[in-house]
This record gives structure tokens, sequence and C-alpha cells, in this order.
């Protein structure tokens, strides 16, 4: 049947992605799975160092992946355990390996500071959601070059980029926490805004199955020679962000005086990558708010 045999590529993909150390595009993976979310900026300022380098300097980290790699605690519990040694003191063999590549870094918008930056941010997170340390989020796309639970969510939290709304590492407020209690009086303690996880499958390609007929009649899937591609152009939080970049670029130098001072620094750097690379990302709106793709 398909699910037998797509099964069967997915498990093969895994054990590939391992030997071979996280080649993605190997002609003997038979799929291929890409994923769009957004992660939380938060910033952990240097002595020294303006709000908006910081935000500068955390997507630069985003940008300096080439493989992210992990390994997974063996546990049935959630929130899943992801650290980039194992423990001496464990048996490492049951510890699986986890590999992902981030092949897109889009807009950075900011989600403090200005009346679109707060209306992006509840629409993400609601009216009480949003973790206090956030001041920006940026779109990611992710290869997924081994398939592990909760993997895409908790190796980038480990990296300290949880995912928006991802209540369970850190990418949202989380509704059993003293702060959630605090913001939410009046209201009903078991609603949480948050829950929307800004995490969909974007981009699927896998070898089209061959069918043949067995002896004793059952059917057998082999992979053929012809692709399958499917992609989604837009994700839940699409129209949000669109929104956010129309209304930034309405605002006055002066509306846009964000809690994010000193923006200076960060659209100087874009400039700078403009320079050195036609490809380069680019900055929108400079004067009026922070807005840069790094595309």
């Amino acid at each position: 049947s398909f699910a037998a045999y797509f099964a069967k590529l997915l498990r093969t993909k895994t054990t590939g992605q391992l030997h071979r150390g996280g080649l993605s595009r190997s002609s003997s993976c038979g799929v291929h799975k890409t994923y769009r979310c957004l992660v939380c900026i938060t910033p952990q300022n240097e002595p020294g160092d303006s709000a908006v380098a910081s935000v500068a300097s955390e997507i630069d980290r985003l940008k300096q992946y080439s493989i992210m790699k992990h390994f997974l605690e063996p546990s049935i519990r959630a929130p899943k355990r992801f650290v980039a040694t194992v423990p001496d003191d464990v048996d490492n063999s049951k510890w699986a390996e986890c590999l992902l590549k981030i092949t897109k870094i889009s807009e950075v918008c900011t989600v403090v500071g200005n009346a679109p930056s707060d209306t992006l941010a509840k629409a993400l997170w609601g009216d009480f959601g949003k973790p206090s340390d956030c001041v920006a989020v940026a779109e990611c796309e992710i290869e997924l070059l081994t398939g592990r639970t909760h993997q895409i969510r908790g190796q980038l939290a480990a990296e300290g980029f949880p995912l928006v709304g991802d209540v369970q590492y850190g990418g949202a407020v989380p509704n059993t926490s003293s702060v959630w209690k605090e913001r939410c009086k009046g209201r009903a303690e078991s609603y949480l805004d948050s829950e929307l996880l800004a995490l969909q499958c974007c981009s699927l390609e896998f070898l089209d199955p061959q069918y043949a007929e067995k002896s004793d009649e059952s059917v057998l899937a082999k992979r053929s020679k012809l692709w399958n591609s499917f992609r989604l152009d837009s994700a839940s939080w699409t129209p949000s962000v669109s929104k956010y970049f129309a209304e930034t670029a309405e605002l006055s130098s002066i509306e846009a005086t964000s809690l994010l001072n000193e923006e200076a620094p960060l659209l100087k750097r874009a400039s700078k990558d403009l320079e050195r690379h036609s490809d380069a990302p680019t900055a929108h709106n400079a004067s009026k708010s922070i807005i840069v793709s790094w595309e």
C-alpha cells in the first residue's frame, strides 16, 4: 500500500542522512520535507550592545548554521530534551541523533514598540501569550534531515529560538505559570490565547511508487524515477505579517519609534550586505521601521 511505501521512504531517509552526516540531496533519498515556521528572537544583550544590534546578532547566528545537530534524550515525556552533546554519565547509544538544515530566513518583524508591532503580537499570541523577552520574530524554512518527535521545535528552542506559540518549548507563556495567571486575572484559567503553533509543512517531494502484482496477488510498491512535488506558498500567519508590513510602511519616523532603540546598527549592516552581494538582504523603509529581509 502507499502508506507502507511512504513510511519506508521516511525510515530510509533518516538512516541514510545519519550515515551521510546530513547530505540532504543524496540520490538515494526518496523523500524531502521542508517546513515553514516563525521563531522568537530574544536578544541576549552584551555590555554596550543596543537591543537592535542584538537582534541582528541573533539573525546572524541563525544564518551560520549549515547543519544543526542535537541528540534527543530517550524519554516518552514531553517536552523532549535536545542537547548538543550527550552527557558523559549516560548510555549514548540510546540518544537519537537529530539533523536539520535552515534553508531560508525571511523578514524580521518587531513585536514591541509601535502599533503595527503590537497588532502583530496580538495576532500571533493573543492578548496574554507573548513571552515578555521576545522582541521580534523571523520566518524560517527548515529541511528536516532526520525525523524525530518534536525535532524542529526542540532543536530550535535548544539554540534559543523557540517557535511562536509553542508553550512547551518557551515560545509562549504557559497556562500553568504564575505570570500567565496574573495576566489573565478575571478570565477563565483554562483558556490560552496562543495555542496556534507557528509551524507547518510547506514542501513535500517524494518518488512516485510503481506498483507490481506479486504471485500471491498482493501489490508491491517500488520506487519509480518520477518525482511528485507539492508546495504551500503561504502560512496561517502570512496575512498578519503582510498586514504588519503594510502598516509599518505608512508610519512616520516619529510613530515608528520603538522600544528597540538605535535601529541604525541593524540598517547599516543590511546596507553593507547589499554592497557585497547582488542578492543580499534588502532594507525596506529604512527611515521608518525595523524591517530587514535576510533571504
